[in-house]
C-alpha cells in the first residue's frame, strides 16, 4: 500500500498513523470481499504515490472512485489509458479546450501527467465496491482530513456537492468550487450560469500556480528545436539564436501583485493596496459593449457575526483582454465592506492594467450592491467633515477614484436564472456578474 511513496510522504503517513489506522479498521469491518474493492488495494494511495506530499500545488477533490475495476486507479476523475473516457472528464476537457488550457481533447482519460506536475487528485472516499457508488462514504474521512490539514498552501478545486463538506477544515486562501461536471447534473442540461461550461476554477488555479494541463501532446516544435541545436553545435547558428526562435505556448499569465498608492485628500489615509490580478489576452466567450466594463462583487460568510469572513472579486474586460482579481478583505469583515473593496480594487486595477486616465476610456462598473453604488454616487455628496458613516473612508476613496475616471455605475440583481433577468439587461452583465459572485463565494466557503 505504501510502496513507491517518497520519504517525505512516508513521514507524513507515520504522523497520520492514528487516523489511518482508524480508517483501515472501519474498512476491514465494512469489506467482506477484498476482490470487490475498487481501486485495487495497491492503488488506494496512488494519488500520493504519483503526486508526493512535498510536490502538491493543486488539490482536486472528487467524491469516490469509479465503481469499475478497469476505470479506477486511485486518482479522482482519472481513468487508465485503456479505459473509455467518462462523460464528466470529457466535459472537463471540453471546458479546458474552450479556455485555452488544452490545445485539443486528449486521446484518453489518464491524468497521470497532471499528478506528476503537482496536481493531487484525491477522492474524499478512497474506495468503493464494484458496481456501487459511494459504498464507503465515511470510512476514510479521518485520513483524508489529515491529508488536507497537511496542505494549507495548496490551491483547492472542489467539484460537486460532497467535497464541499471539507471546506471547514481547508486552511488555504485559494478554494474554488463548482458543480459536478457530470452530464447527468440538472444544471448541466440547461442554459444557466451554474452550467459547467461556465466553470472558471481551472483558469483561477492556473493563474495562481502556472500549472500546465496539456496531456499526451507531441511537441513537434521541440523535435524541430533539437535538430536546430544539433546544427548550432556544428557551428551553423548560435545556440542563443536558436533558443530565441522557440515558440512560446499560450497560457494564462501567472498571478501578479501590483502595488498601487491611493492618492487621496489629506483627510483620507494614503493606503497602498495589493491587487492580485490575472491578465490574459483572450477574453471569455462574452462580448461586452464598447469601452471598459468592470464587474465587481463582495461576499461574507456569517455576515454580522464575530467570525465573519469576507472576500471580494472583480472581472475587467475591454473585449481584447481580461483582468481578474480576488482576495480576502483586510480589517473590518462585512458584506458591505467586501462590495466596496471590490470596486476600489477594480478601479485601481483599471488604472494600472489599462493605463486609464480621466476621459480616456468609457468605464462602466456593474455591481449587485445598491448600497455601494448609492453611497458612492449619491449619499456621499451630502456628507460634511463632521459626518460619521459606516465604511466612510472606503466609500470616499471609491468616490474620488470613480469621479476622476468618469465611471458610470449599473446595478444588477444577482443570483438570477437567465429566464428571470429583467428586460433590457445585457446577457454579458448577467453572466459576468455571476462569475464574480462565484469567485467570492469560493473564497469564503459559501
Amino acid at each position: 500500500m505504501v510502496d513507491g511513496l517518497t520519504p517525505t510522504t512516508k513521514e507524513f503517513i507515520r504522523r497520520a498513523k492514528a487516523p489511518l489506522t482508524n480508517c483501515i479498521q472501519k474498512f476491514n469491518v465494512m469489506v467482506t470481499d477484498i476482490d470487490t474493492v475498487v481501486p485495487a488495494p495497491g492503488l488506494i494511495l496512488n494519488a500520493l504515490r504519483l503526486c508526493p506530499i512535498e510536490n502538491v500545488k493543486i488539490v482536486i477533490l472528487g467524491q469516490d472512485p469509479y465503481p469499475k475495476k478497469s476505470d479506477s486507479h486511485g486518482l479522482s476523475f482519472s481513468v487508465p489509458a485503456g479505459a473509455k473516457t467518462p462523460t464528466a472528464l470529457k466535459n472537463i476537457f471540453k471546458l479546458q479546450v474552450a479556455q485555452n488550457l488544452l490545445s485539443a481533447i486528449p486521446p484518453n482519460g489518464d491524468l497521470t501527467q497532471w499528478a506528476t506536475r503537482g496536481v493531487l487528485m484525491l477522492n474524499i472516499s478512497l474506495t468503493t465496491v464494484v458496481k456501487k457508488t459511494n459504498a464507503h462514504p465515511h470510512v476514510w474521512n479521518e485520513f483524508v482530513d489529515a491529508i488536507i490539514s497537511e496542505l494549507p498552501d495548496a490551491v483547492y478545486i472542489l467539484l460537486g456537492k460532497p467535497p464541499l463538506a471539507k471546506i471547514p477544515i481547508i486552511k488555504s486562501k485559494h478554494v474554488f468550487c463548482w458543480g459536478h461536471p457530470s452530464g447527468l447534473t440538472a444544471v448541466n442540461r440547461k442554459e444557466c450560469p451554474e452550467n459547467f461550461k461556465y466553470c472558471d476554477v481551472f483558469t483561477k488555479a492556473t493563474a495562481i500556480t502556472g500549472i500546465s494541463w496539456e496531456l499526451n501532446v507531441v511537441n513537434h516544435e521541440l523535435k524541430g528545436l533539437l535538430g536546430m541545436i544539433d546544427d548550432a553545435l556544428d557551428g551553423a547558428v548560435g545556440v542563443a539564436t536558436v533558443l530565441d526562435t522557440v515558440p512560446k505556448a499560450p497560457m494564462a499569465t501567472p498571478a501578479a501583485t501590483v502595488a498601487v498608492a491611493a492618492k487621496m485628500d489629506p483627510v483620507l489615509p494614503n493606503v497602498v493596496y495589493n491587487i492580485p490580478t490575472m491578465r490574459k489576452q483572450t477574453p471569455d466567450d462574452v462580448i461586452v459593449p464598447v469601452g471598459i466594463r468592470v464587474y465587481t462583487d463582495g461576499s461574507a460568510y456569517n455576515n454580522g457575526k464575530p467570525d465573519c469572513k469576507a472576500a471580494y472579486a472583480y472581472y475587467i474586460t475591454d473585449n481584447s483582454t481580461v483582468t481578474l482579481g480576488s482576495g480576502l478583505v483586510d480589517g473590518k469583515q462585512s458584506n458591505n465592506t467586501a462590495e466596496l473593496t471590490a470596486i476600489l480594487q477594480a478601479l485601481q486595477a483599471v488604472s494600472v492594467e489599462y493605463g486609464v486616465t480621466a476621459g480616456s476610456h468609457q468605464i462602466t462598473v456593474v455591481s449587485d450592491s445598491d448600497y455601494s453604488i448609492k453611497s458612492i454616487t449619491e449619499w456621499s455628496n451630502k456628507w460634511t467633515a463632521k459626518s460619521k458613516k459606516e465604511n466612510m473612508t472606503l466609500i470616499l476613496q471609491c468616490k474620488k477614484l470613480a469621479d476622476s475616471l468618469n465611471v458610470k455605475f449599473i446595478h444588477i440583481n444577482s443570483h438570477m436564472l437567465e429566464k428571470n433577468i429583467k428586460p433590457g439587461t445585457l446577457v454579458c452583465d448577467w453572466k459576468l456578474n455571476d462569475t464574480v459572485d462565484k469567485m467570492c463565494n469560493g473564497l469564503v466557503g459559501n
